[in-house]
């Protein structure tokens, strides 16, 4: 596995009983996309379904971050909904945080042109 110590610890959360581990809780940006790149890589729609979860509680926080994400992960629900929640927020409050990495201009530019 080329995964880091964090996503293989997440993982094996993820994947333990209930009654051994509690849930995993996807606080930041790198939780989530951990876990959206673990799903990708493992097809586990189970994963996708929290990461989904934690993006959505977290879209009204940090709407751009989060659209930037879902575009990354291509969740097409969760990308309508940030970019309803960033209508009530400055348009890219901080361009520098790490969700923008690998984000086409062309994705901000889709943001932009709907608000």
């Amino acid at each position: 596995m080329s995964e880091d110590a964090e996503s293989i610890s997440l993982l094996l959360r993820f994947c333990y009983p209930r009654s051994m581990c509690h849930q995993p809780l996807l606080d930041g940006i790198m939780d989530i996309t951990r876990a959206f790149l673990l799903a990708k890589k493992f097809n586990a729609d189970f994963i996708y379904e929290l990461a989904d979860k934690a993006l959505e509680q977290r879209a009204t926080e940090m709407p751009d971050s989060m659209f930037a994400l879902a575009w990354k992960f291509e969740r097409a629900r969760m990308l309508r909904l940030a970019a309803l929640r960033s209508l009530d927020r400055p348009f890219l409050p901080d361009p520098s945080t790490e969700a923008f990495d690998r984000v086409p201009a062309q994705a901000l530019l889709k943001l932009w042109r709907y608000r």
